[in-house]
């Protein structure tokens, strides 16, 4: 049989749980923002980039964005998750579009601190593992995409990003690499050799900054019509270039995402 004592001792315990676990549970919205610039403007389909005695105008820009966490002002590190909705699941965010139709420049994060206490942001570049050999067909928006797709073997285009002129196209194509598998349309049972994923982090962000693709940096100093394709080999000049911009080179740095 209770007595008034143990009554209180159950209730307040009760009452400590419930709220240190609403208080675990709970989540803010945090809305990130994307955009791509080229000569320091914010770059659409409308504009043209000048290289190689053409002007080339944009086709797609899109490109998956996973693993977002934030640190706090306590320099401890949050891991977060999206809110579904279309072009994201919990896991993964498509960011751009294709001209024609409408972009998606930004994404809604639910994150376990508040967007006061950001201090620093790190996100990946490409779809992770546990996701890249799934079929197409059968995965929710925005892995569904099957311009954004090789093949089983090979997994998802992290990033597409195409350019054409009056004559000509320019075609970079982000993904793994390396990967082993009896055909093509069969998942590799092992990590690819070139994941070729791409973390971006970002300290002193704040929840209002705009995380910028630069064209400039990008493209620099890059003949597009003599150097128009890079479907992620290592071995052709013009993905030696971008996988040193991108940060994918050994001893290499991203440069090509930044804040505005």
């Amino acid at each position: 049989m209770f007595n008034k004592n143990s009554i209180f001792l159950i209730v307040s315990f009760s009452i400590v749980f419930t709220t240190l676990t609403a208080c675990q549970s709970s989540t803010e919205s945090v809305l990130l923002k994307f955009d791509s610039y080229f000569d320091g403007k914010s770059f659409n389909c409308s504009k043209t980039i000048e290289s190689s005695g053409s002007h080339w105008r944009l086709f797609q820009a899109q490109f998956y964005v996973s693993n977002v966490a934030f640190k706090d002002q306590q320099n401890t590190w949050h891991k977060t998750s999206f809110a579904v909705s279309t072009g994201q699941s919990e896991q993964v965010a498509l960011i751009g579009g294709i001209c024609g139709n409408a972009f998606q420049w930004s994404t809604a994060v639910k994150s376990p601190i508040s967007a006061k206490n950001i201090s620093a942001i790190r996100f990946d570049l490409g779809v992770p593992e546990s996701l890249n050999h799934k079929n197409p067909i059968t995965q929710p928006s925005p892995l569904n995409q099957s311009d954004m797709f090789w093949t089983w073997r090979l997994g998802y285009k992290f990033a597409r990003i195409e350019f054409a002129s009056e004559d000509s196209e320019w075609i970079f194509h982000l993904g793994s690499t390396g990967c082993h598998s009896p055909s093509p349309v069969r998942p590799p049972k092992d990590a690819c050799l070139n994941p070729n994923r791409v973390t971006v982090v970002f300290d002193n962000f704040r929840a209002d900054q705009t995380i910028s693709l630069n064209l400039d940096m990008l493209l620099n100093d890059i003949d597009m019509k003599a150097n128009n394709n890079c479907q992620s080999s290592s071995d052709t000049p013009l993905c030696q270039s971008l996988f040193q911009r991108m940060g994918i080179t050994k001893n290499s740095q991203q440069q090509v995402f930044e804040l505005r």
